[in-house]
């Protein structure tokens, strides 16, 4: 399994707070530290699997999205969450197409 993005402890303790089940993003990173692809890619709507760059941005893009969800109170949580959006959007911008 290729190591796509390895969390802070406190992006992870963020993760264990808001994840939304183990269908989730943040489930991922809660349980095992990190985002990584599977072992079997996904597949596109016509059934053609995903290039490995493709999973990558998938997986980033829906992490992204799921921490737009996340409305903690606290102003540490929150300083977590915006400081841990850059840090996805950079990783974003330099994954292969």
């Amino acid at each position: 399994m290729a190591t796509i993005y390895t969390a802070t402890e406190q992006e992870r303790d963020l993760a264990v707070g808001w994840h939304g089940g183990q269908a989730s993003m943040l489930y991922a990173v809660a349980s095992t530290g990190g985002l990584s692809q599977g072992t079997s890619a996904p597949r596109w709507w016509d059934g053609e699997p995903m290039t490995s760059g493709e999973w990558d941005r998938h997986l980033v893009g829906s992490l992204r999205s799921e921490l737009d969800d996340v409305t903690p109170d606290e102003d540490t949580e929150r300083a977590v969450r915006d400081s841990w959006k850059l840090k996805l959007a950079a990783l974003a911008a330099t994954l292969e197409d």
